[in-house]
């Protein structure tokens, strides 16, 4: 495979709104389209053309409900792939573009009573690289992760070999775990591709910006490029929530372009792959990937959050998931004291 050493990335911001039917979903997708297509052209006579363009968590849905049987009863969910992402695959072939496009609330009929909050990769070819997210943020989310699932045997973090180097997805509240960024990371990662709806405080104003600084971090403990792109919403289009942040960053934890505020936002960058991967072959220090010491941490040995708990048939409530984080709690601090 020939690889392009250097290219322009583009993350489109998007204000969604939330889709309570399938009238609301199709606008969402035309909106994501036109706004990769102004993207796309707006940068073309920027030094490294757009290559890599993604879109942020709940891109063509918003979050009008919580628990799965809603947007099951609504009609809203799609099948991955399916004609949603072939219209993708369409914009994909006509500007040579690999597209995240973002995540999306997925139905499989292997799991009936689930949903899955899903994010893909497509180029010119189709779906190449799928990732349901692991860590929903419980309980307010109601998403199935796949870990709560009996039997499932699909891979957790996969990353796809292209042009642009090894791409890896994950989806805002996963990032929050250094375990998942550390797993696609081993699994040959070296852009993290980061789809969210992370809301204030927590964005990229202070006091609490973790937005920002997770993102960096995440890159710094990995040695990767990181694109993460947030939701443009506010209260307007997702209540009772507002985002913004959308950001990029190198592997040394610089921040290369950030948009701080809310709305619709297209942000450009450029990433240098042969630069990575020279500072991945000769440095010897802050080399954190290969310094880690795997033997000398036990936490893993013994789950804490309960998972495996469901059958395909098997629905989940975010009460479900307030349950389980009691659990959780107790498996890790023992019973509260009063």
């Amino acid at each position: 495979m020939e690889y392009l050493s250097r290219y322009g990335v583009l993350g489109v911001q998007m204000a969604t709104e939330s889709a309570v039917d399938r009238a609301g979903v199709e606008k969402n997708i035309e909106k994501a389209l036109q706004f990769i297509s102004w993207g796309v052209e707006a940068s073309a006579d920027y030094g490294n053309p757009v290559k890599l363009v993604v879109l942020p968590e709940v891109a063509i849905h918003g979050a009008p409900f919580h628990d799965n049987q809603e947007f099951i009863d609504a009609g809203v969910c799609v099948q991955i792939p399916g004609p949603e992402t072939d219209r993708f695959v369409e914009l994909a072939k006509k500007y040579d573009i690999h597209i995240c496009v973002g995540s999306w609330f997925e139905v499989d009929p292997k799991y009936p009573a689930q949903v899955f909050n899903t994010a893909c990769i497509v180029n010119s070819e189709g779906v190449i690289l799928k990732y349901r997210k692991v860590n929903p943020w419980i309980p307010g989310e109601g998403a199935t992760s796949p870990l709560q699932l009996k039997e499932y045997d699909e891979e957790l973090f996969p990353v796809v070999d292209t042009p642009l180097g090894k791409l890896g997805v994950l989806i805002c509240y996963d990032v929050t775990f250094p375990e998942n960024c550390r797993q696609i990371a081993v699994n040959g990662a070296e852009v993290l591709i980061r789809c969210s709806a992370y809301m204030h405080p927590f964005t990229a104003s202070g006091p609490m910006d973790w937005w920002t600084a997770v993102s960096r971090v995440r890159s710094i403990e990995n040695l990767c490029y990181g694109i993460h792109v947030n939701q443009g919403a506010t209260m307007n289009e997702i209540p009772p929530y507002s985002f913004g942040g959308t950001l990029a960053c190198d592997y040394e934890g610089r921040v290369l372009a950030q948009v701080t505020e809310a709305g619709d936002r297209l942000l450009y960058t450029h990433f240098d792959m042969d630069a990575l991967r020279a500072w991945r072959t000769n440095s010897k220090a802050h080399l954190n990937l290969g310094h880690l010491r795997t033997e000398a941490y036990t936490y893993l040995d013994k789950p804490i959050f309960p998972g495996q708990t469901l059958g395909p048939d098997d629905p989940i409530t975010t009460e479900d998931y307030r349950q389980l984080s009691i659990q959780s709690r107790e498996n890790l601090w023992g019973e509260p004291t009063p």
